[in-house]
């Protein structure tokens, strides 16, 4: 699945093995273990002095903190991922730009949101793959479309999140399996907070029968959160027939994670 390596590995620096090691713990939703091997993978990039890798670990644990208990960390570690910005490419620049974006989103800043996902933008438009660094390709249009959906529907823009959700969808490579699946849930939340239930559910449930593939407790964790928001409306026809379908797997979800 190229959500988890994506490039070959053998001309990869230490730090990003640590990087991806994180992401797979965080993925598999033991969120303490992915701190530990960031942490470290931090610590590896000050040494080597690649800053660029060390901006992209402080990034991804920005996105972490998004859904923790103090959301107002992911703006400290997207701003210091950002001191880096004039000494990387513009692809890792603009990677870092919609960290922050999605970041303020989480604190209700919806002007340094929407400043920052300009800045991606204009970044993206402006980076060319063979000068890019391998351990980027994850970072493309698609990606900062998703980006852009999630920081409206943290801000409870739900039409506009729904637009851009649903954009990202037709942009992403398959091989991104599990961002997918992820997407489709935030759609479906999306869909649910414009009032179309049916809809949502049954985006919901085109989600569901990825995730239950991919053994990713973070997209696992969404869905129940999906789940938790159809309360008002257990008695809909539905949603027992997402029940029908899915609460086994909703049953299996010992906790709720964070993507």
């Amino acid at each position: 699945d190229r959500d988890v390596t994506g490039v070959q590995t053998c001309a990869l620096p230490i730090s990003e093995f640590g990087r991806m090691a994180g992401w797979v713990a965080y993925d598999s939703g033991d969120e303490a273990l992915a701190q530990r091997y960031w942490i470290a993978a931090l610590r590896n990039a000050h040494v080597s002095d690649n800053r660029a890798i060390g901006a992209n670990i402080l990034a991804f644990m920005s996105n972490s903190a998004v859904y923790s208990e103090r959301p107002s960390d992911s703006i400290d570690l997207a701003r210091s991922a950002l001191r880096a910005e004039h000494d990387v490419t513009p692809a890792v620049a603009a990677s870092l730009h919609i960290r922050l974006a999605k970041a303020a989103a989480a604190n209700g800043d919806e002007y340094t949101s929407k400043r920052a996902q300009h800045r991606t933008a204009e970044l993206l438009r402006k980076s060319n793959s063979e000068e890019e660094p391998a351990w980027i390709y994850w970072f493309d249009q698609g990606e900062l479309t998703a980006r852009i959906g999630q920081s409206a529907l943290l801000l409870g823009q739900f039409g506009d999140a729904e637009a851009h959700l649903r954009d990202a969808l037709t942009r992403f490579d398959p091989a991104f399996s599990r961002a997918r699946a992820l997407v489709l849930v935030d759609l479906a939340k999306a869909r649910l907070g414009t009032g179309s239930l049916e809809h949502a559910c049954a985006t919901a449930s085109e989600a569901a029968v990825a995730i239950r593939r991919l053994n990713s407790q973070r997209d696992l964790g969404r869905l129940a959160e999906f789940r938790q928001a159809l309360h008002p409306h257990a008695t809909a026809t539905a949603v027992r027939d997402f029940d029908d379908k899915h609460g086994d797997l909703l049953a299996a979800h010992t906790r709720p994670s964070a993507t």
